[in-house]
């Protein structure tokens, strides 16, 4: 699980970006970078 205060930080701009990028990423990249945003919940 991500630190908390990354959390707090960065959490809600890192989401942001990766939707931003969505449609410019590959399947793979998608699918990637969902489970690593797991750690985000």
């Amino acid at each position: 699980m991500a630190d908390a205060s990354f959390r707090a930080n960065y959490g809600a701009e890192l989401l942001e970006l990766f939707l931003r990028m969505d449609n410019y990423l590959s399947d793979s990249a998608q699918s990637t970078y969902r489970a690593a945003l797991t750690e985000f919940d």
